[in-house]
């Protein structure tokens, strides 16, 4: 899911993403929540987002919950978010989201101080309340969560 230049008033659910993260630009009042995000750290390609969601300048209304995101790697699970709590515009709402990374790592790193935190610390910032990380699930599970979510 790819959200640029100033695009608003969006509701992005129940989508599941294959090789790709999401990705939002400027812009407004974007609420994703419910999808099903599927190894986006592994693209051979540089399109697409390699995280689970960069909030690269992200606005008000802002808002990532609600997710299912396996990842192939322990890498950054979010990009680009500012972590300023003093302005709302580099603070998406995150919250009840279910990470599944190699060995149960989750980390991100902040745009404004790189700062890299686990997800306690993070939580600690207030982001993420109810938000989850595990050991990556196998593929048979993958599938079963996929085809719930086709209605399969």
């Amino acid at each position: 899911l790819d959200h640029d230049d100033g695009s608003c008033y969006y509701h992005d659910t129940e989508n599941l993403l294959v090789y790709g993260g999401y990705k939002t630009y400027i812009g407004d009042h974007k609420v994703v929540e419910d999808n099903l995000y599927i190894y986006p750290d592994g693209s051979t390609h540089q399109f697409g987002q390699v995280s689970c969601a960069n909030y690269d300048s992200a606005g008000l209304g802002e808002e990532w919950k609600g997710n299912r995101c396996v990842m192939a790697s322990g890498a950054d699970t979010y990009s680009n978010f500012g972590c300023d709590s003093s302005d709302p515009m580099t603070k998406p709402f995150t919250a009840n989201n279910a990470f599944y990374t190699p060995n149960a790592e989750w980390s991100v790193t902040c745009a404004t101080d790189s700062k890299t935190y686990d997800l306690e610390g993070w939580q600690a910032l207030g982001y993420d309340e109810g938000t989850t990380v595990s050991e990556a699930p196998d593929t048979d599970t993958i599938m079963q969560w996929a085809r719930h979510l086709m209605g399969l």
